[in-house]
């Protein structure tokens, strides 16, 4: 997926001759997308594309097998104050039909902001063609006699060692992959490390996401499932994968016990994580660093949720460190047995902070210490018998001057 840093933006200082006299803080004149290009499967599904855009906008064009959810929209709205603003990311998603023809075909849109004008082109690929490898190590061979070394979707059954999977990253026009009738219960580290692979759906049988298997990939979407219960240090390290609230590319298992340290360090296209139910740990840097683009004031992450029945016991240090976004909002209401937040543990310029669990877990404070917006303005929502031991912890020994309230008066629907 391209990206694209489109921003036009212009900013109007009006100084007096005097240098202590103020200057009045500059307007904000954006229009950008997260991608001007976009690469799906055969199969069809549904894409997002993000919008920043300070005036109403357009969409035309299209074809009949990809419609957009919305052709028009209003002005996102502009946060913070200056130099440190974010404009919100409007999404629109399209609908794109199974692809039935025997070739690729290419949709194209325009975006319009008054006098400027986005192209954006969705490609859609042929359906999977499916091959069976009975002997591993022997997948470079089947593709070479079948004529597919420059396919660019592809559904492989039976076995494969870690051989195929050195030689996938090397098939560099693959941007669709299944191998969800693969039998393995783990696949070797580093399996699709630094992989051009765009979508990729994991076997049915996989139980271990291993060391680094999506670091440094370009990897946008992974379907994993509900067998898998580990998610091993670094596994997704700057990998492409993205998360929004209308749709995502990663889905986490209902089974899923642990993640490990930095498993999605610096993974700026994460918006909004959900966690099953099954999670216990969250280990030490494990969503920390989504903030990778200088271009851009804010880290992405609008939103973090646990289902119903969080089993969720520890989060470790720095474990959501520059993660979340401008008014950022946790969703921990369902967690009642967490144990311990690591030091540190959330630390942005989070606007509310809802916990099940009555007793103050142990470790250290989980925001940043002395940073009155990630720490101080942060409305906190915690069993009604247990507002009091909250705030005079955490008022107390860290200066916390948020403001505190029971949660049953004040419980969220789950999103």
């Amino acid at each position: 997926m391209k990206k694209l840093l489109l921003f036009a933006l212009s900013a109007i200082l009006i100084c007096g001759c005097s240098k202590n006299e103020n200057s009045t803080p500059p307007t904000v004149d954006m229009f950008s997308v997260n991608s001007t290009s976009l690469e799906v499967s055969g199969q069809g599904g549904r894409e997002l594309i993000g919008i920043q855009s300070t005036r109403s906008w357009t969409l035309s064009g299209g074809t009949s097998w990809c419609t957009p959810s919305e052709t028009s929209g209003d002005a996102s709205e502009v946060y913070g104050t200056y130099p440190h603003i974010q404009v919100e990311t409007k999404y629109i998603y399209f609908n794109i039909e199974s692809n039935t023809t025997n070739k690729s075909r290419s949709a194209t849109f325009t975006i319009e902001n008054g006098e400027q004008s986005i192209e954006i082109t969705i490609t859609q690929g042929v359906i999977s063609t499916v091959v069976t490898v009975t002997e591993p190590g022997t997948l470079q061979q089947i593709l070479t006699e079948q004529n597919l070394l420059e396919t660019t979707e592809l559904k492989i059954k039976g076995v494969l060692n870690e051989t195929d999977f050195n030689f996938l990253k090397t098939v560099l026009t693959l941007r669709y992959l299944d191998i969800s009738d693969v039998n393995l219960e783990e696949l070797p580290n580093a399996a699709f490390s630094h992989t051009l692979i765009k979508h990729i759906i994991l076997p049915r049988s996989l139980k271990v996401i291993s060391k680094q298997m999506f670091s440094l990939a370009e990897t946008t979407t992974v379907q994993m499932f509900d067998e898998v219960i580990t998610i091993e240090d670094y596994a997704f390290y700057r990998c492409k994968i993205e998360s929004f609230s209308y749709n995502g590319g990663l889905y986490l298992s209902s089974k899923l016990q642990t993640i490990g340290e930095c498993a999605f360090r610096d993974c700026s296209n994460l918006h909004v994580l959900k966690f099953p139910a099954s999670l216990e740990v969250i280990k030490n840097e494990a969503f920390s660093g989504l903030h990778d683009l200088p271009d851009k004031p804010y880290p992405p992450l609008e939103y973090i949720f646990f289902e119903k029945g969080s089993k969720l016991k520890t989060i470790g240090e720095n474990a959501f460190e520059d993660a979340f976004a401008y008014k950022g909002i946790i969703y921990m209401q369902h967690c009642t047995q967490v144990e311990t937040f690591g030091k540190n543990a959330f630390d942005g310029e989070i606007s509310k902070f809802y916990l099940g669990t009555k007793t103050p877990p142990q470790g250290g404070f989980p925001f940043t210490e002395l940073n009155p917006v990630a720490s101080w303005t942060i409305d906190v929502y915690v069993p009604s018998l247990y507002v009091e031991a909250y705030e005079k912890l955490w008022k107390k020994n860290y200066g916390m001057q948020g403001r505190f309230f029971a949660l049953e008066y004040n419980m969220p629907e789950d999103e």
